[in-house]
């Protein structure tokens, strides 16, 4: 008896877990693109820098109320605007090496800034 009330307590502990995780993932990553496909064939996308390991790399302008929804990792803030970039290899989107995110911040054209 005492076993039965122990499961039942970490069964309602993992869904209550669960029912969390999922909501802040879903409210952080909601505007963040789906599919490379997606990236390549938005005109608001810019590919800027493709690094030597062959990751394209695009951007695009945030709205203020954007920046909040999207992967801190992939914004990029400075001067008077937010940009969001992505990362794309072999028509996916991938994880950015550091190295290539700190050349990434060489390679934004000025405008994209302003």
């Amino acid at each position: 008896m005492k076993y039965i009330h122990i499961c039942i307590m970490l069964l309602v502990a993992c869904g209550l877990f669960s029912a969390c995780s999922k909501s802040r993932v879903g409210t952080h990553k909601s505007s963040f693109p789906k599919s490379a496909q997606e990236v390549i064939q938005d005109a608001r996308y810019r590919n800027v820098f493709t690094s030597d390991s062959g990751i394209s790399y695009y951007i695009r302008k945030l709205a203020a109320d954007e920046v909040a929804k999207m992967p801190e990792d992939n914004v990029i803030t400075g001067g008077k605007s937010s940009l969001l970039y992505v990362p794309i290899k072999s028509g996916q989107i991938v994880v950015a090496p550091l190295a290539d995110r700190m050349a990434l911040g060489y390679k934004i054209p000025n405008d994209m800034m302003e």
